[in-house]
């Protein structure tokens, strides 16, 4: 009889964004399958990866920068900085003066860290360099650079003289020379190419559509062949916005798609690395029945196999054998397939308000909504959690005075029940707390 763990660890689970050092290279390791994403690898300069949600495009993203290191000298490009966002580097200013600021930021933080780069540039070079901080950072931010590193690179620096060498953003000869002076910079510090970097959820990406049309228009005037770029799309936006006549041939177009092995695999890794028990397999912790359920309702929610839906199904199971406060006997079986969902909803699927699309994600899905239910979530949401009854003179606002009677709000919370929960009898997400004062909302994001 296996000896099972009493307790996982979870970072094999957690975003990337929280893994210290020693867990990343544990989870390339450990956990890491190769796809689909290893095409990239060759093909044109430009490269877009598409996928559905929970497809890996992260992933994939981080793993094309991780084999191209140290050859690549990293921009990271994230949408809250495009043209049109309120977060954008540079207020009102196209694509190419978005990036250079970025540029200009890693390069001030690459130098900061290794300021004995700054005695293999040449002149040109750091003219270059002090123009590209002034020009999109400030001058104020290039005098407090300087401040920063050691006196004698400080010094050097200080004598560089500054003169607008590329007054626009849009003259071609300006966009060439400042992507050809970007490029030169960076082979001089040790790296072949440049690589911005941008990765889109469904949300950033339909907020985007117009800059993300923009950009792919870029492409003849920013092509160099030290110059790439690299955008992690939802296969959806691409599909709908027909991009595609945009890439015309010249841009590199990969669709992610997994089969059943592969994502059984990675769930499989995940599982090992998180009860450091390399043993383990998954007919350990769940019988093959309840997986074939599992497996469809997985498939239906993602619309086919994908890793994000596996590794959340082998955590759940793990966090109901081990963790909760009345644990489950493994291995589970049909019987807990309810169970196993709700959980996995609860802990994996978090519902999101979609205010342009007038609608809600649950997890991967999107599910529309009509007027009257999708305020009545509004408003549930705006109270963070906090419950709420009839008389809210909020719900009231958002329903109308004939819709927030009492028993009109309890025939629209079942309705909306009925298209938001995995089993509307046992909700997850839309909860009466009768003590407490009324509806509110549980697992959900902002």
């Amino acid at each position: 009889m296996i000896k099972r763990p009493v307790a996982y660890v979870r970072w094999p689970f957690r975003s990337p964004a929280s893994w210290s050092v020693e867990e990343a290279a544990r989870w390339w390791q450990e956990c890491y399958v190769p796809g689909p994403m290893d095409a990239l690898e060759e093909g044109p300069h430009w490269r877009i990866l598409l996928g559905g949600p929970g497809s890996g495009k992260t992933i994939a993203l981080m793993a094309l920068a991780h084999r191209e290191t140290p050859g690549a000298f990293l921009i990271p490009y994230p949408p809250e900085r495009w043209p049109g966002s309120p977060r954008a580097w540079l207020p009102g200013k196209d694509h190419l003066a978005q990036i250079m600021g970025a540029a200009a930021i890693a390069l001030r933080d690459h130098l900061i860290e290794r300021p004995h780069s700054l005695s293999v540039l040449g002149d040109v070079h750091k003219e270059f360099l002090r123009w590209l901080m002034e020009k999109y950072l400030g001058s104020r931010a290039f005098r407090r650079w300087i401040e920063d590193l050691p006196p004698e690179h400080a010094e050097a620096m200080s004598r560089v003289s500054y003169q607008d060498l590329f007054p626009t953003t849009t003259q071609p000869l300006d966009v060439q020379g400042q992507i050809d002076e970007l490029v030169s910079l960076i082979r001089r510090l040790g790296y072949s190419w440049v690589r911005v970097l941008s990765d889109f959820n469904q949300t950033q990406a339909s907020l985007h559509r117009r800059a993300l049309r923009e950009l792919l228009e870029w492409h003849d005037l920013m092509i160099h062949p030290g110059f790439r770029v690299a955008l992690a799309l939802p296969r959806e936006i691409w599909e709908k916005e027909d991009l595609t006549r945009f890439a015309r041939g010249r841009i590199g177009v990969l669709s992610l798609t997994w089969s059943r092995d592969q994502v059984r695999e990675i769930a499989l890794r995940h599982l090992r690395a998180a009860l450091s028990v390399p043993s383990q397999s998954l007919e350990d912790w769940m019988d093959p029945e309840l997986q074939a359920e599992v497996e469809q309702w997985l498939c239906d929610e993602y619309g086919g196999y994908a890793p994000a839906g596996w590794v959340a199904w082998v955590e759940t199971v793990l966090y109901l054998a081990l963790e909760r406060e009345e644990p489950l006997q493994p291995p589970l079986n049909r019987a807990h397939v309810r169970e196993v969902l709700r959980t996995l909803c609860a802990r994996h699927m978090p519902l999101r308000i979609d205010r342009e699309g007038h609608g809600v994600w649950r997890g991967p899905r999107w599910i529309p909504l009509t007027e009257q239910p999708f305020n009545f979530l509004r408003v549930l949401w705006e109270r963070r959690g906090a419950p709420i009854d009839a008389s809210d003179e909020r719900l009231r606002a958002a329903l109308g005075s004939r819709g927030a009677t009492k028993a009109n709000v309890h025939t629209l919370a079942a309705r909306i029940r009925r298209q938001i929960e995995p089993f509307p009898d046992q909700p997850v997400y839309l909860v009466n707390r009768r003590e407490e004062g009324g509806y509110c909302l549980e697992n959900f994001v902002e």
